[in-house]
């Protein structure tokens, strides 16, 4: 009995961390995705450096937790898909020239702050 208990608990181990790889790695693409998708990027994001280690952007565990751009002169969309960052806290977006279709926020459960202001 204890033999089952503990290869049930590896194999929900290795489960576990299979799953929480796959959405590190989807949130790598979205932020890449949203740096494609701005005509003039924010200084020192670039597709040759981790996501987690650009400018105004925080994260936990390798996932984004804060994303805090005012006034960043950004240019560009907001990929639809930004329900991806499911640790995304702090979205502050305020007074660029982003357009496009308004993202849903409603699957970013631990969301707190999103100021899109002059969206």
């Amino acid at each position: 009995m204890n033999t089952s208990v503990f290869h049930y608990f590896a194999i929900l181990t290795v489960v576990v961390a299979t799953v929480a790889q796959f959405r590190v790695e989807d949130e790598g693409d979205y932020m890449h995705q949203f740096l494609k998708a701005l005509t003039r990027p924010p200084t020192g994001w670039s597709n040759n450096t981790h996501h987690c280690k650009w400018n105004s952007v925080t994260c936990r565990s390798n996932c984004v937790t804060t994303s805090k751009l005012p006034s960043s002169s950004l240019v560009g969309t907001i990929p639809i898909l930004i329900n991806t960052l499911t640790n995304l806290t702090h979205l502050d977006l305020r007074n660029n020239s982003l357009t496009g279709p308004m993202p849903e926020f409603n699957a970013l459960i631990v969301l707190h702050t999103v100021d899109l202001r002059s969206y």
